[in-house]
């Protein structure tokens, strides 16, 4: 038998929902109330999401291994590039956005990529200071033809994920979506692939984690190659002296302190907690120098009148 809806209003109502949200239909989950002056008191907050579209992401961070480092996670599609990286930020660490970084979707090439891999950008999606200075990451060597940019701060996911997205076709030139890199300082070149998995009916107006494997690596560790020495180092027998005088700094750097493990798996649930986000983002933004008076309360707009069921 399947268990009892409880009621969604934000004000943390334990009543038992009967009412559901018939603009919400076919949500996973859906959205209940167990009365109108519940629904109405939650509109405010429910409005943001309702009836709006996410996107699934599953992101992996190449040449992880032991294991394999991923995250997969729903993203409204009203978000943009930024808002994207604050969310690979939030869900690799959390990290600290104290690196330069870049989106680029790159044709597909017949080797195998590494390294030291030639680009072939299709679309780069840049922070405005990169824009401007047009600054180009190392060690691989800029692209010989004109690259599409855009800036990360005014580009909605949509505007490339959705049908009749305007830069779709860039995109996805035959159909298929090319391959999307992040990539997180330019010193350490992490380079994280994000493929798109679908869209679906939003859930809520952040990021949702459905699934998470092997911890995130700290800061400044060199790489994935610098990420293994920093493991071996807490593991492994035969340890070199340069791995054993990483653990202390790696605890040092993690903010943990001796209840750093990098073997700990990633808690979903723990990443999805209320407000757990919000205050990750008010951080990321007030150090990006951006206004974060909105995040807290609902934008008065349309629809300040909530639906019937």
């Amino acid at each position: 038998m399947a268990s009892q809806a409880m009621c969604s209003s934000f004000s943390g109502c334990s009543n038992t929902g009967t009412l559901r949200c018939t603009r919400c239909k076919g949500a996973d989950p859906e959205t209940f109330y167990c009365s109108p002056a519940c629904q109405r008191q939650d509109w405010p907050f429910h409005r943001e999401y309702c009836r709006k579209q996410a996107y699934t992401f599953e992101l992996t961070l190449l040449g992880s291994s032991d294991p394999v480092i991923t995250r997969v996670f729903d993203l409204p599609a009203w978000f943009t590039f930024r808002q994207l990286h604050y969310t690979v930020q939030y869900g690799m660490g959390p990290w600290q956005c104290c690196h330069l970084h870049e989106f680029s979707f790159q044709a597909e090439s017949d080797n195998s990529r590494n390294f030291l891999s030639p680009r072939n950008d299709v679309l780069r999606i840049v922070p405005a200071d990169l824009l401007e200075e047009d600054i180009m990451p190392m060690p691989e060597m800029p692209s010989s033809r004109p690259v599409r940019t855009e800036g990360e701060e005014n580009l909605l996911l949509s505007d490339v994920y959705d049908p009749a997205g305007r830069l779709r076709s860039v995109a996805a030139p035959n159909g298929e979506f090319l391959p999307l890199i992040y990539l997180y300082d330019f010193g350490d070149n992490w380079e994280h692939k994000l493929v798109f998995r679908g869209s679906k009916l939003a859930r809520a107006a952040r990021p949702l984690f459905t699934a998470a494997s092997g911890c995130g690596p700290v800061e400044d560790c060199h790489g994935p190659l610098g990420w293994n020495d920093v493991k071996a180092g807490f593991r492994s027998p035969n340890a070199t002296t340069h791995q054993r005088n990483l653990v202390p700094w790696a605890k040092a750097v993690s903010g943990l302190g001796d209840r750093f493990d990098p073997f700990a798996e990633p808690d979903v649930k723990v990443m999805n907690y209320e407000g757990r986000w919000e205050n990750h983002l008010e951080s990321y933004m007030e150090a990006s120098g951006e206004d974060t008076a909105h995040l807290y309360g609902p934008e008065e707009g349309e629809d300040d009148e909530p639906f019937t069921f």
